[in-house]
């Protein structure tokens, strides 16, 4: 796994008061594509500037997570409860249900951890298909720590969210995503972080949507 630490202008975080310093660590397993996410076949989806690319988040703007409460509106930040729905520049999701569950279908969590089963709905309000990933969402809890945040597991049973999709325009999409954690946590965040082709490498940072729930 590599390591990518970027450190962001003073002015970008005001608001954390002065002498304070933000870090920020991307995790960019090599298996996702560090350009569009767009297939070579569609020029034109190539050239828009609305692309949404994969993303691994560490820690960065997660960081602030830990014990702060609400955002500052300038941060750009969106946060929800379990049954409200968040508008992305892409599409509209809703978490509608999260559950903590031992075990789920195949697949049984380890000793000490448990599995949340979390619910999304979707609906591309995008004029052409959106490329998805299961890892558009990644879940938090605790401090938000380098080792406080998971992935969804890999699909094992039809009612999860593939691994990779399209979100044809207008059409609306229902899933599971299945996430492995430890089983004293009981608050967490699922989060999605925009990130738009700009003709980089790194691609342009958007809007953070942050759905917050618990389960027991």
């Amino acid at each position: 796994m590599n390591l990518r630490v970027v450190c962001l202008p003073a002015h970008d975080f005001a608001f954390l008061g002065e002498g304070m310093k933000l870090a920020v660590v991307f995790f960019l397993p090599s298996l996702y594509n560090k350009g569009s996410r767009c297939p070579a076949a569609a020029p034109d989806r190539r050239r828009s500037l609305m692309k949404k690319r994969g993303w691994i988040l560490g820690l960065a703007a997660l960081t602030l997570l830990s014990g702060c409460g609400a955002f500052p509106a300038e941060s750009g930040v969106t946060e929800a409860v379990l049954g409200e729905t968040v508008s992305t520049r892409w599409f509209d999701c809703t978490v509608e249900e999260a559950e903590a569950r031992k075990s789920y279908e195949s697949d049984t969590a380890s000793g000490g951890n448990k599995l949340v089963v979390v619910e999304l709905e979707l609906k591309n309000t995008f004029h052409e298909a959106v490329s998805m990933y299961d890892t558009d969402f990644q879940l938090y809890w605790g401090e938000c720590g380098p080792d406080e945040w998971a992935m969804p597991l890999d699909p094992y049973c039809e009612d999860q969210l593939p691994r990779e999709y399209d979100l044809e325009p207008g059409k609306s999409r229902e899933g599971l995503l299945v996430y492995e954690v430890p089983q004293e946590e009981t608050e967490f965040t699922l989060a999605f972080l925009e990130l738009i082709e700009n003709g980089t490498e790194e691609g342009e940072e958007g809007d953070l949507f942050l759905t917050r729930f618990t389960v027991e």
